[in-house]
């Protein structure tokens, strides 16, 4: 009877494999588990938030949330709107951000992407926002600056990569404003954020 089940199983054919390059944010909520009223609060801000950026949940937890954007600006800009707007419900996000290929299998994701975007999240401290080398290369242009943090290695996965904190860059005006509210980390005119 094994055998037949074993048979019939194999037979079954598996969805397939859909291969695509895509922009992974990766993001750790702090303070949510402490608090379970605020696990439904920062889950709803945050779908709201991927509608809002284009972007499409791939994992949602009760402390992290794994989504996909077709632009790595969309997954910045989506970073620091979730960073700022928990902030304000009392808690701190560590994010990161990868651009690579990445397989589908049905609604199941896998590839280095996601793990590198992982890694790189777990290097980050609370309220920093990191991205990769390859993030910062094809976001030239954009209004971020990126300070170099550090390289990591992963076991299984050619490295090292540099990883980069990433900060918004806004007009003195807009800056004056995010620093009275404090919700905007600050940066300069070089390439290193200002220390106040």
């Amino acid at each position: 009877m094994d055998e037949i089940q074993g048979f019939l199983v194999a037979a079954v054919p598996s969805a397939p494999i859909e291969s695509a390059l895509l922009t992974v944010l990766h993001v750790e909520v702090q303070g949510a588990m402490q608090d379970p009223g605020k696990v439904e609060n920062w889950q709803t801000e945050a779908l709201r938030q991927l509608r809002t950026a284009g972007g499409q949940k791939i994992e949602l937890g009760e402390a992290a949330l794994v989504a996909m954007f077709r632009q790595p600006t969309q997954a910045i800009n989506c970073a620091f709107d979730l960073l700022n707007n928990l902030h304000r419900i009392g808690l701190d996000i560590r994010a990161a951000i990868h651009i690579g290929e990445c397989e589908k299998r049905g609604d199941v994701y896998s590839g280095p992407v996601l793990k590198l975007a992982a890694g790189f999240a777990a290097r980050a401290g609370p309220g920093d926002i990191i991205a990769s080398r390859t993030v910062r290369d094809l976001s030239v242009g954009a209004n971020f600056i990126f300070d170099p943090r550090g390289e990591l290695d992963l076991p299984g996965i050619p490295g090292p990569w540099p990883f980069f904190a990433v900060w918004s860059c806004l007009s003195n005006l807009e800056r004056l404003k995010a620093l009275r509210c404090g919700s905007f980390k600050p940066c300069g005119l070089g390439s290193r954020p200002l220390t106040i």
